[in-house]
């Protein structure tokens, strides 16, 4: 209580109330009064201000996705956020090419989106084919079989060009019913239709149904019989004389179109369950022959500006494989789907935050917001594709896997202990994904690369070579191609400057990488070196080199 001077306040009032002198005095006094007796109750509301930006923030956190790593997932939402790269250009370019990437590179979510964008104008057919893996098996088990060479070569020709002219010509009908006009009697397409409904089951849409179909045909020809009889039988079993007239009433219904493009993926399921490579190999390498003869045929019949286009999606493994089969494998028109560059990686997570914000938001603001700046000495974006294998699907999961470590230990933002949690579990799945690409060419690929636990990040060819060594590998010629194996799946990469090692995620890059380290190690007088790729060294419990120790802590 306040009284101005010359009040005398009551005995029992003298303690509560406080006589002041002027305007100044009494204004210094309860400035002083209220500083100490409301200080708690402005701490106690500032931290319930910053617990409830705390909340806010953990929230946001928590409801913070960025999608999930496997296309097919979400299909329906990847032109939402997908990166146009210079790859994608060439997808879409009017020409016939196999697409080559690792696994998570990208492959799937270029198939997706192409078809998607080449769908919208109606000058363009698209005919999308991708088979399951059961779909496939037993065509291999059919070329595995008691075939001859010559035999096998014609089977793989005829049911392909089957599989393709049939696929384009069910893709044509389905867009003929697309148009706003219904078909009208005696076009085109009216006689497409008539011919496919009257053709039963050798025209069933069911990719497998004609392929099992087809399968059980040819596997009913006699094998003693003569190469002109077997090929006769082969050819009727394969619906030969189908395809022709097919092509007479399918060629009209396509008058119209400027380009036939036809897209394949998930050819590389059949190759983790077969045992025999050398069939899978003969199997996609002549799909890549026989859909240029496919193009040339449809296209004769077509307006001279129209063009048939062929895009394979398939893995960077399965490819050297069928390359390694190719009489002139330099023939094949190849594009090899690579992220060398860190920050158009790093825009396959931008770009899904904020597609999730509906296009509010920056780039920035993800990392500024929701992560800690540095992670062990380096910019947390930069140390994020320094530790993952440079392939959209990594990056993505090791970011999505750091959010979610940070969500379990309630916190605003993802820490530097969340990242390393996040790398370790990121790890296996490099591992088990490495497993998948290797163990087709390299028998107990798993047991080898457990010879690698607890070694050097840095390690020399003596130190490779005692792994293997350890790991059964005893046999000098064997041991290079394991080390081989190694190299270009991008465990190893190879010293090719003082302490600098490069990984080799383009197949055509590897002669310059050979060359490069062979000239160094000589120069310098020493064994070849290699670094184990951050990637599986969590999952290994690998040991840091003092370099990469140094530059953690600036």
């Amino acid at each position: 209580m306040l009284a101005e001077k010359g009040y005398e306040p009551p005995i029992d009032y003298r303690d509560l109330l406080y006589v002041y002198r002027g305007a100044k005095d009494c204004g210094d006094w309860t400035r002083g009064w209220l500083n100490r007796n409301l200080k708690s109750a402005y701490a106690q509301a500032e931290a319930r201000t910053t617990e409830a930006e705390k909340r806010s923030l953990s929230t946001e956190l928590a409801g913070l996705r960025l999608g999930e790593p496997i296309a097919e997932n979400e299909a329906d939402r990847l032109s939402t956020y997908f990166v146009t790269t210079a790859h994608y250009r060439e997808v879409i370019a009017p020409r016939t090419a196999v697409f080559v990437g690792r696994r998570g590179a990208g492959k799937t979510a270029n198939f997706i989106k192409a078809a998607s964008d080449l769908d919208e104008d109606r000058r363009n057919l698209v005919c999308t084919i991708q088979p399951a893996d059961y779909d496939l098996d037993g065509l291999v088990r059919l070329l595995s079989g008691q075939l001859t060479k010559d035999a096998k070569g014609y089977v793989v020709e005829s049911l392909w060009k089957y599989l393709l002219i049939s696929e384009i010509a069910l893709a044509a009908l389905d867009d003929a019913h697309d148009q706003p006009a219904p078909i009208s009697s005696g076009a085109p397409a009216w006689n497409l239709e008539n011919y496919v409904k009257g053709a039963g089951d050798a025209m069933s849409r069911d990719f497998a149904v004609r392929l099992e179909r087809a399968v059980a045909s040819v596997q009913s020809v006699p094998s003693g019989v003569n190469i002109a009889e077997q090929r006769n039988q082969i050819s009727e079993a394969l619906h030969t004389t189908l395809i022709r007239e097919l092509l007479d009433v399918l060629t009209p219904a396509l008058q119209d179109k400027q380009r036939v493009a036809v897209l394949i993926d998930n050819l590389d399921q059949s190759w983790e369950h077969a045992a025999d490579v050398d069939s899978l190999s003969q199997l996609l390498l002549g799909l890549l022959t026989t859909a240029r003869k496919v193009g040339t045929d449809i296209s004769r019949r077509l307006p001279a500006n129209a063009q048939v286009t062929l895009g394979v999606f398939i893995r960077s493994d399965i490819f050297s494989r069928v390359a390694t089969s190719a009489r002139e494998p330099d023939k094949i028109p190849t594009q090899f789907l690579t992220w060398t560059d860190p920050e158009v990686l790093l825009q396959v997570i931008e770009e899904r935050y904020l597609a999730g914000r509906k296009g509010s938001g920056s780039h920035e603001e993800l990392w500024s917001r929701y992560f800690e700046p540095i992670t062990k000495g380096r910019p947390t974006r930069e140390y994020m594709t320094s530790r993952v294998q440079p392939r959209p699907r990594d990056i993505l999961y090791l970011t999505n896997a750091a959010i979610e470590a940070a969500v379990r230990h309630r916190r605003t933002k993802v820490t530097v202990a969340d990242i390393v949690d996040a790398e370790r579990q990121y790890s296996q799945f490099a591992f088990e994904a490495l497993l998948v690409e290797g163990s087709g060419d390299v028998s107990r690929f798993e047991n080898l690369l457990f010879e690698f636990v607890s070694s050097e990040e840095i390690v020399t060819l003596g130190d490779v070579k005692s792994a293997l060594v350890s790991g059964g590998v005893t046999d000098e010629a064997t041991q290079r191609s394991v080390l081989d194996q190694l190299v270009s799946l991008s465990f190893l990469g190879q010293e090719t400057h003082n302490a600098e090692y490069e990984f080799a995620e383009n197949p055509r890059d590897r002669r310059r990488l050979d060359g490069l380290a062979s000239r160094f190690a000589a120069q310098n007088g020493r064994d070849p070196r290699f670094r184990i790729h951050p990637a599986y060294q969590a999952y290994l419990d690998i040991t840091a080199s003092w370099t990469t120790r140094a530059a953690a802590h600036g």
